[in-house]
């Protein structure tokens, strides 16, 4: 064959490029014929993937296979409202559809009838292996469906690909840095509740502004756990509900673990037949049995505000049984515990009597600032002002609490009781002395060591309190003073086998708790057994 000429060669050349251009410009038409056009209004953009939800099947090795997956109501309302802000969660109890929501809500923009040309989204779970599950979920609805998507299993854990759109899902683990160098229409953050806010403060940072370039979303499925993050999200919901949007399916904080109305009130899946509610009675039954169960109980199926991580110095089910709507009788010594404030926070003071186990408790703050911005301070609400109206919190001192008026209105209070001693840590020796040099009374002090070790006082209290919890010998009157400091209290080993009382949040409020710890463990001990020597007495006064 000769060889051709120079000419022939260009001509050759030439066809061949416009004969690729035309094809990409034939292609280029079709893509975007084949992109919907996308109407304005979210709740007709949720009714089209709704509609299209429908179509997909469920994937083997579910209890619903083979039937439409189709987005139940309360996620339907839920992403309504969540397309009209930049940010918005989700907090519900486990093993309501939260991962196949997130799926759905994904594929919708890679495949479905948001698909746009290069759209980018992320999904943060709180590790690799989770955020793989994540994945694995997609997957298996993208090969029962038939869905023309490209799994990508490196770099780890992996994205999905519309290698037709230039769409693309990146499943990222929630490393600070991740999301920095991406650019997102949309960011699914899973499990947010369970995140540490320290960690992952900068985390969410790194999220919200990747969607800075294009305008996205930031969308938060989670239970509530206790992390502050997620307390922070409701609060911006609050505050600004123009830029922020969370809906809440959890159970009243007091309510018992048989309840089906509280079930109800966090499993919204049950009315679809999602989650069962067989399950949840069957559950309540075991946890009844197996009170340390309780916590994860109510952080996972009632969504409560607790971290199913820790060891709690007492669960509401224990509590909520020393609770009695009159106290029995001032009989019997009694014996005190005091938390004295730190500047402007609270001081506490418990008065325990072991023969009738009546336990009282009263705290104090400074005048300055007001309760309300306090409680929005210390992410508690209105719960001091709630303590306030119930008459166990009292306003005394400018900007620092006056802790010598404040103990000098509660021995007076006492005035007839035998009080035989009172506890106190003994990292404040030096201020103790002050505050009752002011005092005209005369009580006997008795150090207390709260921290954990053989011989340390802390833990013989905190084991004192628990047997009195357990055995029902303390009772008390419902207040917010007690469920708020219930909430943030908690147990740790720092050695591994002598407990300590420690708080779960750093602004968690648990100086009653505190005080009454110490209160309950000057009680519990022998009255034949060698007490330490106090402190100091004083002399003289009333």
């Amino acid at each position: 064959m000769p060889y051709k000429s120079a000419n022939v060669r260009r001509m050759h050349a030439r066809d061949r490029y416009r004969t690729k251009a035309i094809e990409r410009k034939k292609a280029a038409k079709k893509a975007a014929e084949s992109f919907p056009r996308v109407p304005d209004d979210p709740v007709q953009q949720v009714k089209l993937i709704r509609e299209w939800s429908r179509e997909l099947k469920t994937p083997a090795g579910h209890p619903r296979v083979g039937l439409p997956m189709e987005l139940p109501d309360y996620a339907c309302a839920f992403l309504e409202r969540a397309l009209t802000v930049p940010e918005s969660g989700l907090i519900i109890a486990r093993k309501n559809a939260k991962s196949t929501i997130l799926a759905i809500f994904c594929l919708a923009y890679l495949i479905g009838p948001m698909k746009a040309p290069n759209w980018r989204g992320s999904i943060v779970s709180l590790s690799l292996h989770k955020t793989r599950e994540l994945l694995t979920l997609a997957n298996q609805i993208i090969i029962a469906n038939e869905l023309p998507l490209r799994i990508k299993k490196t770099p780890y854990p992996g994205q999905i690909l519309n290698d037709r759109s230039g769409a693309i899902l990146e499943c990222l683990s929630a490393d600070k840095h991740s999301g920095h160098s991406g650019g997102y229409d949309l960011c699914c953050v899973d499990e947010g509740g369970l995140m540490d806010a320290d960690k992952h403060r900068e985390l969410l940072a790194g999220l919200h502004s990747s969607l800075s370039a294009r305008e996205g979303r930031l969308i938060h499925i989670t239970i509530r756990g206790d992390c502050e993050l997620i307390e922070e999200l409701i609060k911006r919901s609050i505050e600004t509900p123009k830029t922020t949007y969370v809906k809440v399916y959890d159970a009243p904080e007091e309510c018992a673990i048989q309840d089906a109305d509280a079930w109800a009130a966090a499993n919204p899946g049950i009315q679809c037949g999602i989650k069962s509610e067989q399950y949840m009675r069957d559950r309540a039954v075991q946890v009844a049995n197996s009170p340390d169960d309780e916590l994860l109980f109510r952080a996972h199926d009632l969504n409560q505000r607790v971290n199913p991580g820790k060891q709690v110095l007492c669960s509401v089910s224990e509590w909520q049984r020393l609770e009695v709507d009159e106290l029995p009788a001032r009989e019997g010594p009694c014996y005190a515990g005091v938390d004295l404030a730190d500047t402007d926070s609270m001081a506490c003071f418990a008065v325990y009597w072991p023969a009738t186990g009546r336990l009282e408790i009263k705290g104090a703050f400074p005048l300055v600032p007001d309760l309300k911005t306090r409680g929005k301070r210390d992410k508690c609400g209105v719960a001091y002002l709630t303590m306030q109206t119930e008459g166990s919190l009292i306003l005394t001192g400018e900007r620092v609490t006056d802790a010598s008026n404040f103990l000098a209105m509660c021995f007076e209070d006492l005035s007839g009781s035998d009080l035989i001693a009172l506890g106190a840590d003994r990292y404040r020796k030096q201020d103790l002395p002050n505050v009752l040099a002011e005092v005209p009374y005369t009580p006997d002090v008795v150090w207390r060591g709260t921290g954990a070790s053989a011989v340390a006082d802390g833990s013989h209290d905190v084991r004192a309190f628990r047997r009195a919890v357990l055995s029902e010998q303390i009772k008390v009157l419902p207040l917010a003073m007690w469920r708020t400091a219930l909430r943030y209290a908690v147990i740790k080993y720092p050695d591994g086998q002598n407990p300590k009382l420690s708080k779960s949040l750093r602004r968690g409020r648990i100086d009653a708790m505190q005080a009454s710890v110490i209160a309950v463990g000057l009680g519990a001990l022998e009255p034949a057994q060698e007490r330490r020597t106090p402190g100091f007495y004083m002399v003289g006064g009333q």
